[in-house]
């Protein structure tokens, strides 16, 4: 790096074509370097994680590095609730879901309309396999944040090799019985300002749910499976575009013109 950092003032200083050629080959070794360092670091996290060897505390200091648990406190303004001021975090969380809860609730059960069957198929069982989870942890996104489980992404995809097996055994027992673990069913909830209105006012503030990373993996290998039904079978009709793939209402627009 610090060739590089020479390299460049040089170039910069002479403008000379030799010496901007110079720079950018030592730039890209760098580039190379440290994208091979990391590949590196992650071998040697997972390595590390999964050696059965290792002592616990060790093995704790680790996962702590890589899921950087914190204590962080809430710095979002007072909320106002029937003309009294909430300060404490735990007071305005409480009118926060109060009102989340509020608009949520259902007095009586919707009716569901009778909807004849749209095509002579039916969808077989669900059977989840290894690489279906392999896919989905590879393209897991490592920025997100962790869930109510407190194990972030980043975590997981380090390790996530150990976790295939067990995780498709889970996945289909949780389809063979019809049932979700009741840990996969918890979030954490934030509530996000919409950017308008007063923001001691409860309602103009929404809800944003971040689940556990098992439970989306889950449900995106489910939807896998529905997309490719519904689209084997061409359930949907042509004029549906809304939440599909390569697709917009412009398509609808033209149709109706």
């Amino acid at each position: 790096m610090r060739k590089r950092n020479r390299a460049y003032k040089k170039a910069k200083s002479r403008n000379l074509i030799s010496d901007w050629k110079k720079f950018k080959e030592l730039r890209n070794e760098v580039i190379d370097l440290v994208r091979e360092a990391k590949r590196q670091y992650l071998i040697n996290l997972h390595n590390s994680l999964v050696d059965k060897s290792i002592p616990p505390g060790k093995w704790w200091r680790i996962a702590k590095s890589v899921c950087k648990f914190k204590n962080k406190e809430s710095q979002n303004s007072p909320i106002k609730v029937n003309g009294e001021i909430l300060i404490h975090p735990i007071e305005k969380a409480t009118a926060i879901n109060d009102y989340f809860c509020s608009i949520s609730r259902f007095d009586t059960e919707p009716q569901l309309p009778n909807v004849p069957p749209l095509a002579p198929y039916e969808l077989s069982d669900i059977v989840i396999t290894e690489q279906d989870v392999i896919d989905h942890f590879q393209i897991l996104n490592i920025n997100k944040p962790a869930g109510p489980d407190k194990l972030p992404p980043k975590f997981l995809k380090a390790i996530f090799p150990s976790l295939v097996t067990p995780l498709t055994f889970i996945f289909n027992k949780s389809l063979q019985s019809g049932t979700v673990p009741s840990d996969w069913k918890l979030a954490n909830v934030s509530a996000i300002y919409k950017g308008k209105g007063d923001q001691d006012n409860v309602s103009n503030y929404r809800p944003i749910s971040v689940t556990n990373c098992f439970s989306k993996i889950l449900e995106k290998i489910i939807f896998k499976y529905l997309h490719n039904y519904i689209h084997d079978h061409a359930i949907l009709t042509d004029q549906q575009s809304g939440f599909r793939n390569k697709d917009s209402t412009i398509k609808s627009v033209t149709f109706i013109i």
